[in-house]
């Protein structure tokens, strides 16, 4: 993110353009002490690294949060899974204690294979009589 040629130091407005974000939203970021910044006389600066480090952290969040949503649901753990085959069906063939992770992806797997066959079937009528 620096350069030797770029400053040291941003003014709230400076770092908002970095971030694409209007210059009251850094100094609420900076209020509540989400990006690392201090006063010279009566006006903030940020330091370039403290930018630097604000995104890092918003990356780590967001990947996080989805790491989070794929942990917490079993059929998310089995389309990736599903990836590989040979290891898909080894886990569907072995038993895991209950509440083990082996158990998880195999209600995972069992679900989808559900979900699959579901989406196969074709709903038949029965013929009026004349």
């Amino acid at each position: 993110m620096s350069s030797s040629s770029d400053p040291i130091l941003l003014t709230p407005a400076e770092a908002a353009d970095v971030l694409r974000v209007d210059r009251v939203t850094v100094e609420d970021l900076i209020q509540r002490g989400r990006i690392a910044a201090l006063k010279v006389g009566t006006e903030w600066r940020i330091p370039t690294a403290a930018v630097s480090e604000f995104l890092s952290q918003g990356l780590q969040e967001q990947q996080l949060i989805s790491l989070r949503r794929v942990l917490e649901n079993p059929t998310e753990w089995a389309r990736h899974l599903l990836e590989q085959p040979e290891l898909a069906n080894e886990i569907e063939a072995k038993e895991f204690p209950r509440g083990s992770l082996g158990e998880m992806l195999q209600r995972g797997l069992a679900a989808l294979r559900a979900e699959a066959t579901s989406r196969n079937v074709i709903p038949l009528r029965r013929r009026e009589e004349q």
